[in-house]
């Protein structure tokens, strides 16, 4: 049987990797060669899973296939894009996002960074990559958002919450693409935060807010942006949910930065937006549905249309 190695690190990918692995564990030898974020969202989807180190690209033969995610800090895959390449191997990458897509990859080596080929899940991601890249590009069914809709039809849970809140890194982007000098420029996630409280308080919004952290966030680091919102008069809860379907479910409205995300909310038919303060960046969802704004008041009249309905 033909071995498949899957080889992520950041949680886009292997959101979609893990989605894959459901559907083809059963019809091919797979193992895993997970880092960071990626481990733990194996281990949530699955009881068992082949994991093996990065050395293990060295017994694969040629009619063997690796799928990789994309990271913008980790090495990983692209330590096996180079050594598929060096071995001969078909080589494919799973594209999660819009954008940076040349960040993903070590172009400074031709095509000795580069896979055999880039798969997408979405005509948007299709246009771009085929506009940056010369391999070959394949539109593919996503299997996380397949994954997600089957779930999510199927889950009976009450609407109790009214914004779920998607926390992300995003200093991490700026500083990775704009350099830390530029990246100061910008409001980082906790300063976004804390203004989305601040415009909810000037609202007088007295309903619910559940934040969702990101997987490379650790538990307290909001801590003294919920302190200051502790007088605000709406209540603010950390989702302890592993299920991302489960928050969605049961929240009204979805708001976050540029998250995965609020694409999967999307996807799912929730009312969903896109907070950013302070000086503005593209938007890197190519999605018209998913409302931008810089304050809450179309969010919150959402919110209130939701209770009306």
């Amino acid at each position: 049987m033909k071995k498949v190695l899957l080889a992520a690190h950041d949680a886009g990918g292997a959101e979609i990797l893990s989605a894959w692995y459901r559907e083809h564990v059963s019809r091919c030898d797979c193992y895993c060669c997970l880092e960071g974020p990626a481990l733990s969202i194996f281990k949530r989807d699955h009881e068992k899973t082949l994991l093996v180190p990065r050395s293990f690209v060295d017994s694969l033969v040629v009619d063997d296939f690796i799928l990789t995610g994309s990271s913008l800090e980790s090495d990983l895959e692209r330590f096996l894009i180079r050594s598929a390449r060096i071995g001969h191997l078909r080589c494919a990458t799973f594209l999660d996002h819009w954008d940076l897509y040349e960040a993903r990859f070590d172009m400074s080596e031709g095509l000795m960074g580069m896979p055999t080929e880039i798969w997408v899940g979405d005509r948007h991601a299709y246009e771009l990559a085929t506009r940056k890249f010369s391999i070959p590009v394949k539109l593919r069914e996503n299997p996380y958002f397949k994954y997600l809709s089957n779930c999510y039809d199927g889950l009976n849970v009450p609407i109790d919450n009214d914004i779920l809140y998607i926390c992300e890194p995003v200093s991490v982007r700026h500083e990775a693409t704009l350099g830390w000098e530029e990246a100061l420029m910008y409001d980082d996630e906790r300063v976004i935060l804390r203004n989305f409280f601040d415009d909810l308080t000037t609202s007088g919004f007295r309903g619910g807010v559940v934040l969702r952290l990101h997987p490379r966030e650790y538990s307290h680091k909001y801590d003294e942006v919920l302190a200051s919102a502790s007088s605000s008069g709406f209540r603010v809860n950390i989702s302890c949910d592993d299920s991302l379907l489960f928050d969605v479910k049961q929240s009204r409205v979805v708001v976050g930065v540029e998250s995965m995300a609020l694409v999967v909310a999307h996807v799912l038919g929730k009312r969903t937006f896109s907070y950013r303060t302070g000086r503005q960046w593209p938007l890197t969802l190519p999605f018209p549905e998913i409302v931008q704004v810089a304050s809450t008041t179309e969010i919150v009249n959402a919110v209130n249309d939701s209770h009306a309905s």
